[in-house]
């Protein structure tokens, strides 16, 4: 900590003090807007924590209060709404975990955080996975980052928070079908062919080009879809394949978001049973496993390290299939484009192909490797997709199967063409469709509960500026 500063009869102006730099914690400004309020009407009637070089370890938003009000010069009586803090971290962190402050959290800085101190107090690996989970929303939830540059709208944070309440607007029932220009929803249960024959045909198209989706977790969505066992999922998970594939194009690609969870210090692996069922049992191709790098669960585990990744299974029902990979190139760094050109003109490369040394028939012309990336705009991207960076941590979603926007528009650059048709059998907050209308690709979902197929309609109609029109009722 910094110097300790000086206390004059336990009274401090409000000047001396300022913000931890380690808070983890911030408010909106409506918020801070009804602390202000509620200070004008009542005063102040909780304390702060002020460590001794004058850092408020709890009370920001109250802080903030006081200075609107009365200024830097005003003089705060610390025996009456103040504690003084001794020159102890730990005895800071526990304030702020203490606190009651209105905010959210900020989980970059979190991140910095003791480990032992987090989980001493309840931020158990479950509820962290949860947050985790949840910040994948944040920034993608309603915001239209990648589809017009508007961004998002003061409100568009609400949305998932306004379920129920958006339920009561939309009034959904199961069944019903809703259109947004070219993009269709239904409320229904994917397992169900039915659900996709009649979203099919409302939507006049014979099959959809790909599917890109984030199916329930074993066990880990109980309060949202009521969870499936572990030791079921294979067996439940057979009719959602089943349907993928009666209704998928011949040249399709099946991308499907799931990651294993830990039980007992180890991984649980009906995920990998599911992959060997989908080649072995059901007759996929395993096209390729890709990494979506994150930022990963803060925190820290007895015998291995925080999550960083989540893959993402891409299978096909054959082995031609639609492959776009010059619509995701990547800057070609100029300082490798250079290098490979100077060890060609120095005899290193002397005909433009250079053996390995192992002795093995591998050869690249590494030459021409720049030439080409000079030539197509850049550099092939990896199956290591790094959007981590892209997520914004500014607000809390509670749909816990959300992800970036960033992430499903990917995937329909390199796997189809404007105008193709991509479904995502659990929509959840319809991330999916809105990434298609930005690649002007048709959108369709299917979304069992009511109230998330509710919180598609209100987003699509902001994403897209089209009104959600209920086209069939069962």
């Amino acid at each position: 900590m910094s110097k300790p500063i000086t206390w004059t009869n336990d009274q401090i102006c409000l000047g001396a003090l300022k913000p931890w730099e380690n808070n983890p914690r911030y408010s909106t400004e409506q918020q801070a807007e009804r602390i202000a309020d509620s200070h004008r009407m009542f005063g102040q009637v909780e304390t702060i924590a002020i460590g001794p070089d004058g850092s408020v370890y709890n009370g920001h938003q109250r802080l903030s209060a006081w200075l609107a009000e009365y200024g830097p010069d005003y003089v705060v009586d610390v025996r009456r709404c103040s504690r003084k803090l001794k020159d102890d971290e730990r005895q800071a962190l526990t304030a702020m975990l203490h606190a009651g402050a209105v905010g959210s959290w900020d989980f970059d800085t979190l991140a910095n955080w003791d480990s032992d101190i987090l989980q001493g107090f309840g931020f158990d690996e479950d509820l962290l996975k949860g947050w985790q989970k949840d910040t994948f929303a944040l920034g993608d939830l309603l915001a239209s980052e990648d589809g017009g540059g508007e961004g998002s709208k003061p409100d568009d944070t609400e949305l998932i928070d306004k379920a129920e309440e958006l339920q009561q607007k939309w009034q959904v029932q199961q069944g019903d079908i809703f259109q947004m220009g070219e993009h269709l929803v239904i409320c229904g249960d994917c397992r169900e062919p039915e659900t996709w024959a009649r979203l099919l045909t409302a939507a006049k198209v014979d099959k959809a080009n790909g599917i890109f989706t984030s199916p329930p977790y074993a066990e880990q969505r109980k309060k949202q879809y009521g969870g499936v066992p572990t030791a079921k999922y294979v067996e439940w998970w057979e009719a959602v394949q089943s349907n993928v594939r009666a209704n998928l194009a011949e040249d399709g690609s099946f991308f499907v978001n799931i990651k294993p969870h830990c039980e007992g210090g180890q991984r649980v692996l009906y995920v990998f049973d599911l992959v060997l069922a989908m080649v072995r049992q059901w007759g996929w191709q395993f096209v390729d496993e890709l990494c979506w790098k994150t930022n990963g669960v803060f925190g820290g585990w007895p015998n291995r390290f925080k999550n960083g990744f989540e893959p993402i299974y891409q299978f096909s029902m054959q082995k031609d299939i639609k492959f776009n990979k010059l619509n995701v190139l990547q800057p070609f760094a100029e300082s490798s484009i250079n290098r490979i050109r100077q060890s060609r003109r120095s005899g290193e490369i002397n005909d433009g192909r250079k053996y390995s040394k192992t002795g093995s028939n591998f050869n690249t012309d590494w030459g021409r490797v720049a030439e080409i990336s000079e030539e197509q705009g850049g550099a092939l991207p990896s199956n290591v997709i790094d959007i981590s960076a892209e997520v914004n941590a500014g607000i809390l979603a509670n749909h816990a199967a959300a992800f970036p926007i960033a992430l499903p528009t990917f995937f329909i650059k390199a796997y189809s063409d404007p105008g193709d048709v991509w479904l995502d059998p659990f929509a959840g907050s319809g991330t999916v469709l809105c990434a298609c209308h930005n690649e002007n690709r048709w959108g369709l979902g299917i979304e069992i509960l009511p109230k998330y197929t509710a919180v598609i309609c209100e987003r699509l109609e902001r994403h897209t500026s089209l009104k959600p029109q209920l086209v069939e009722r069962v």
